[in-house]
């Protein structure tokens, strides 16, 4: 529902459009969505009936799919991230890029991406399923390699991208607080030349640069709680998968719970939209009254 919610508001919302970076939120409200409608409930179906009974094609087909969806809601935040942290370090650059072309790149990339690691058990690299049976490859190969490219290399990534935003923001607010320092005795000397004008000039740029300043602290908030979401929903799921894949394996009553914490995260990432990003609450906002006058 939180993921409808978020690409219904996406594409019916004008300013929202115009802002790139919420089309990337709206492809990864796609994959969350597709975790939620297509794998989970095929996996609800495995636990309840303990054994696989909907055939062999279907059941490569929906791990497949698991694959794919987890690893592009995962990729999808990385890119976010990155493209967070590019605006912030080439501010002058970033704006001049062709947005709808590398937004529309990024998408893509993401989704290639998470084919190519979701594509190679369809092909032979796995082992033989027993019968009655519908469980991810266990072959060390591709434990590592699915390991990687869906959760450990993202989220490498994605923390060295948050601490140099995290330097960024605190450079820059240091920087701030020395021009406003040299700003406020520049005018104590000057007030008696030129009266109030000036001050009254620097104030309405404190307090311009002030929201510019609140929007950006929000945006790497927003960021910071989707990361601490993505970790603490997602690790114990891959470092349970890739003990498994050396032979080591929980029963199935330990597994299956950290199985399904890792699904719940494409649940907590609209919420945390909803909540925590005065953007989209206030397209919400606009298009639901929008939506109850038709």
């Amino acid at each position: 529902m939180g993921n409808c919610i978020v690409i219904w508001t996406i594409l019916h919302d004008n300013r929202l459009r115009q802002q790139h970076q919420y089309w990337i939120v709206a492809s990864l409200a796609i994959a969350d969505l597709s975790v939620g409608l297509i794998v989970m409930p095929m996996t609800l179906i495995y636990e309840i009936w303990k054994k696989w009974v909907l055939g062999l094609v279907l059941c490569e087909i929906w791990l497949a799919l698991d694959v794919l969806f987890v690893t592009s809601s995962n990729l999808h935040i990385c890119a976010i991230a990155i493209h967070r942290f590019v605006s912030m370090k080439f501010p002058v650059k970033y704006a001049s890029l062709p947005h709808n072309k590398v937004t529309t790149i990024t998408i893509i990339l993401a989704w290639l991406l998470s084919l190519i690691i979701s594509l190679p058990p369809l092909i032979g690299w796995r082992h033989q399923q027993r019968n009655q049976e519908c469980v991810i490859s266990s072959d060390l190969g591709y434990v590592l390699y699915s390991a990687s490219g869906s959760f450990y290399i993202p989220i490498t990534i994605i923390l060295f991208v948050y601490w140099r935003i995290h330097k960024i923001t605190d450079e820059y607010s240091r920087r701030r607080l020395r021009e406003s320092y040299r700003c406020s005795k520049v005018l104590e000397q000057s007030q008696s030349l030129s009266g109030d004008s000036d001050n009254v000039l620097q104030q309405r740029r404190e307090t311009i640069h002030k929201k510019l300043r609140n929007k950006e602290r929000q945006a790497t908030f927003l960021i910071g709680l989707i990361l601490i979401g993505f970790i603490a929903l997602w690790l114990p799921f891959f470092t349970l998968y890739v003990i498994g894949g050396f032979g080591y394996s929980l029963p199935d009553e330990v597994f299956q719970p950290i199985f399904w914490l890792g699904y719940f995260n494409s649940g907590v990432n609209p919420i945390i939209y909803a909540v925590f990003s005065p953007d989209f609450k206030q397209a919400f906002n606009r298009e639901f009254k929008h939506f109850i006058t038709l």
